[in-house]
């Protein structure tokens, strides 16, 4: 398998550090996107239950679909 990919350990060490990286920076994107779609609720209603309960309707299908892909 190693010989089909070429990998040495270095340079697979190097790859799942990126990978793991780049899907951080993404999760954390989504993480933002969230808080600020709950923090604009909060903003027009004030109430917490219900801004979080709508920040997560307005983006949670959005954000299971980016996931799927």
């Amino acid at each position: 398998m190693k010989d089909l990919f070429q990998a040495t350990s270095t340079g697979t060490v190097f790859m799942i550090l990126i990978i793991f990286c780049v899907v951080f920076g993404i999760s954390m994107d989504y993480e933002v996107f969230l808080i600020s779609r709950i923090a604009q609720e909060y903003e027009t209603s004030g109430d917490n239950m219900r801004s979080t309960a709508k920040g997560l309707m307005k983006t949670g299908g959005m954000i299971t679909s980016a996931a799927l892909f």
